[in-house]
């Protein structure tokens, strides 16, 4: 059988002889050198429109990511403040605020699959579930599933031997230049089943947690559910606003906002800059939410800041893999797991590298009168005018670190300008720039 190779350009053929030799570095540089005994088959004459890499001007490059530089902390009678240094990228990448009140039960080992979404990098963390189709996949009518203990994302138990469980989850995101907020309360025992009517379930493609994974079958249980969900809070993406636009806040989310401009911090090198990063999230979570049986600005809490990354849809060039959890915690990780930096992977042991801070909120100032929850952090506004925390571990997702003036184009665009073709014994060897 004959096969024709056809670029589809305007150009007249030339046919190459036999060559012994291969052209040179077969490795998208420098084409015209390495086929410089070879044939030029063809110019382009055409001119392209749909841009062009041509016109090039000096401009500052960076590198997306996320990165979760500071923690600032301070209160009020009402409101825990919260102030996060650092940015996301914005496809569903979250920060996870994890608060332990020692009055509750919770959970040391996350459980929170069959909780509807989204974000779904909660619900990716908890344990799981995996599903028998029992050989006939088209058939959803003898499908069970199995929910594997001990599976899900196992979370540090601060030092102590008596340790409840964490209670209270706040999961931060942005997409669509939109902030979200969802509360989670965590529990210890069941208290409820998912349903096959909710909205998080979804195909087993993407490899997401379904509500109840086989809807189909009428005589299969429902996937036991240890956690709530509410939206709470959403805010338009830099805009300097802290009022909560686009939509009702609920259970006593009235201020905070998101400024995702941060240029400066952690690095994939470094953490040299983290206390002077001064943009990210700010935002006031009502005491009387963190646990079953909230808090009352006296207690002494535990707190770890997690960074997912959630990209459902695998759009993102930096993306480690949708419900991984980077390195990007506070307090900071330790070991192998900080430098160099690397993910921790699909449901990790955090028990194993991460740690806790213990803050006694009776200590804790009070926020500065006039504050405003922007999201460009003032830390004057914050306990003692200085972080809680700052982030030590360089970034295993990529920064928004300046890299340097670069060369770069003014309008990309898809071009073919030339056609280089030898052969040998072997081989039809193309060079196309």
């Amino acid at each position: 059988m004959r096969r024709f190779v056809f670029i589809a350009m305007a150009m007249c053929g030339i046919a190459a002889g036999v060559r012994a030799a291969a052209p040179g570095p077969m490795d998208g540089q420098d084409i015209p050198t390495d086929f410089a005994d070879s044939k030029l088959v063809g110019i382009q004459t055409n001119r392209t429109g749909a841009g062009d890499v041509t016109d090039l001007e000096v401009v500052s490059s960076y590198s997306e990511g996320s990165e979760l530089d500071a923690l600032y902390l301070a209160k009020d009678s009402t409101y825990l403040y919260v102030g996060l240094a650092g940015n996301l990228l914005e496809v569903g990448n979250p920060f996870i605020i994890l608060i332990d009140n020692e009055f509750d039960y919770g959970q040391t080992e996350l459980r929170t699959e069959g909780v509807d979404g989204p974000p779904f990098a909660l619900q990716l963390g908890g344990r799981e579930v995996i599903v028998d189709t029992n050989g006939t996949p088209e058939d959803g009518t003898d499908d069970t599933y199995t929910v594997v203990a001990d599976s899900g994302t196992i979370l540090p138990s601060c030092g102590d031997l008596g340790f409840t469980g964490w209670d209270y989850a706040l999961a931060i995101d942005g997409a669509g230049g939109v902030m979200y907020a969802h509360e989670y309360i965590l529990y210890g025992v069941q208290i409820g089943v998912a349903s096959a009517s909710d909205v998080c379930h979804f195909g087993d493609d993407r490899g997401r947690v379904a509500c109840d994974p086989t809807p189909d079958n009428p005589n299969d249980g429902s996937l036991p559910v240890f956690a709530i969900r509410t939206h709470v809070a959403e805010s338009p993406i830099d805009d300097g606003n802290e009022i909560f636009e686009g939509g009702s806040p609920a259970a006593g989310y009235q201020r905070g906002g998101f400024v995702n401009s941060n240029t400066t911090g952690v690095t994939e090198v470094d953490a040299t800059y983290t206390d002077v990063t001064t943009t990210g999230v700010e935002i006031a979570i009502p005491l009387a939410n963190v646990g079953d049986s909230g808090l009352y600005g006296n207690e002494t809490i535990n707190i770890v800041i997690l960074t997912m990354d959630a990209d459902e849809y695998q759009s993102s060039s930096v993306s480690d893999g949708f419900g991984t959890v980077l390195n990007q915690a506070l307090p900071s990780f330790g070991g192998s797991s900080c430098d160099p930096p690397d993910t921790l992977g699909l449901r990790p042991d955090l028990s194993t590298v991460a740690s806790c801070l213990t803050v006694d909120l009776s200590a804790l100032d009070y926020i500065d009168t006039g504050a405003l929850l922007d999201g460009h952090i003032d830390a004057d506004d914050y306990d003692s005018g200085a972080p809680a925390l700052t982030q030590q571990c360089p970034t295993s997702g990529g920064d928004r670190a300046r890299t340097g003036e670069v060369l770069q184009p003014m309008q990309a665009g898809s071009e073919l300008d030339a056609l280089y073709a030898e052969n040998d014994e072997e081989f039809l060897y193309l060079g196309i720039t």
